[in-house]
């Protein structure tokens, strides 16, 4: 994952579908996707809910509520590609990166870039797209993305590495748990993985709930108590 600073259209299109995520009930499913085209929005998305959003007054809501973290003119125009009452499955598996420092979803220098405010120039193409797992639901791959992020912020301290992917899936099959180590399989981390962790989603899930979503954009430096909670005694052997 990419650092997004405030103020720019990557910062701006994951907060607002992540905004526009909570105007629906807990329970559904839903994916939204925001497309910044610079001059108009596309707001593309899926929902098991039945009641449409009245997505004028929801944007301009949102800017109201955060004119000063977005970007100038953001949102003039929009269109409304969002799909209700739709059969929605939820995903298999989970296959994400991970990486050595403060937060794994962040490289070490990404870190840096946060803590000393050394942003970069935004790049200017035409559009800037949200990305997962912003806009997603629990029952659409987060739950996994989030346990997946436990699992590495829990790798202990004497493990080196520098880059971890984790493939995980949503059904306990006899191989539903894959772990790469600078892109090596390894075998050692993934018993310590198994060994240690329940992989029990809905339990996991109940610790999730009142987590404010805008969290792992405003304030990326903190991790949630869901995340960095780890079982007692932790040992690599």
């Amino acid at each position: 994952m990419k650092v997004k600073f405030k103020g720019t259209r990557a910062y701006a299109v994951n907060l607002f579908s992540d905004f526009l995520l909570q105007q629906f009930p807990t329970e559904e499913k839903t994916t939204i996707e925001v497309a910044d085209c610079q001059n108009f929005l596309v707001i593309k998305g899926k929902t098991t809910s039945e009641e449409p959003l009245d997505l004028l007054k929801l944007k301009t809501d949102f800017v109201e509520q955060n004119h000063g973290v977005l970007p100038e003119n953001f949102g003039t125009h929009t269109i409304d590609l969002i799909d209700y009452s739709q059969k929605m499955e939820t995903p298999k598996f989970l296959s994400y990166d991970f990486f050595s420092s403060d937060n794994p979803l962040y490289t070490r220098h990404q870190i840096k870039r946060i803590k000393f405010g050394s942003e970069l120039s935004e790049r200017t193409q035409m559009i800037e797209c949200s990305e997962f797992p912003f806009g997603h639901s629990l029952s659409m791959g987060r739950t996994l993305f989030y346990y997946s992020l436990h699992l590495a912020n829990s790798v202990p301290s004497d493990f080196i590495f520098e880059h971890i992917k984790i493939i995980i899936a949503e059904n306990h099959s006899e191989e539903f748990l894959n772990v790469f180590v600078d892109r090596e399989q390894n075998e050692k981390l993934q018993s310590f993985f198994l060994d240690y962790f329940d992989f029990n989603y809905k339990n996991f899930e109940k610790k999730i709930k009142g987590h404010k979503f805008e969290t792992e954009l405003n304030d990326p430096l903190t991790l949630p108590s869901f995340i960095t909670e780890k079982p007692d005694n932790l040992i690599m052997i």
